[in-house]
């Protein structure tokens, strides 16, 4: 058996790929996969304050921010209610209200895959686009019809050690956080009301 901390050497965030946070890893992606983010990658992630956005385990890459902006202009969602849909991140758990953003400048580990919808009280709403759902339902599938932007599906990164801030400090550079959406915006898991326009351009 190959000892896995020997596939982790020279990455600065290889003490932190552990069995913890493979543990994390499900907690958010089905059958998650460890793979390389190469240096120079921009990444991305939500927060409920400027302070969360910048800084945990859960981002995704810049094709998944094309994805998020082509399901919003398909539908006339916001960029944080598209966001929402695809990550599968129950309101109670983030309330996506600043988009953090970051360049990686040097190669980091992490586990990436397909996003794993979080379960909240099984309460039937009725979704923006007209179909019943269950708070609890998984990537897409309260939509009906496939749309362009959920022929590919949404993927997730899980990258241990970009909540520890002297690691982030090595790891990331061109940080930058913006507030995407007004404090009333509603989304698919449970609060009522229509979400406004897209805030981010």
């Amino acid at each position: 058996m190959v000892d896995s901390s020997s596939l982790h050497g020279g990455y600065v965030n290889a003490s932190f790929m552990n069995h913890k946070s493979r543990k994390e890893s499900f907690r958010g992606i089905e059958n998650p996969l460890e793979r390389t983010l190469p240096a120079n990658s921009t990444i991305y992630r939500f927060g409920g304050s400027e302070r969360q956005a910048s800084s945990g385990y859960w981002w995704f890459g810049q094709d998944q921010f094309h994805q998020i902006q082509d399901l919003a202009l398909l539908n006339n969602l916001s960029f944080a209610y598209a966001a929402r849909i695809l990550t599968a991140v129950l309101h109670e758990y983030n309330d996506f209200t600043f988009l953090a953003s970051a360049k990686t400048v040097v190669d980091l580990r992490m586990y990436q895959g397909e996003s794993l919808a979080q379960r909240g009280r099984p309460v039937s709403i009725e979704s923006k686009l007209g179909q019943p759902v269950k708070k609890h339902q998984k990537l897409g599938e309260y939509i009906g019809k496939p749309v362009a932007s959920l022929s590919k599906k949404f993927i997730q990164y899980c990258i241990p050690g970009l909540h520890d801030p002297a690691l982030k400090a090595k790891a990331l550079s061109d940080a930058r956080i913006v507030k995407v959406l007004a404090a009333e915006e509603s989304h698919m898991f449970g609060t009522k009301g229509a979400p406004k326009g897209a805030m981010l351009q």
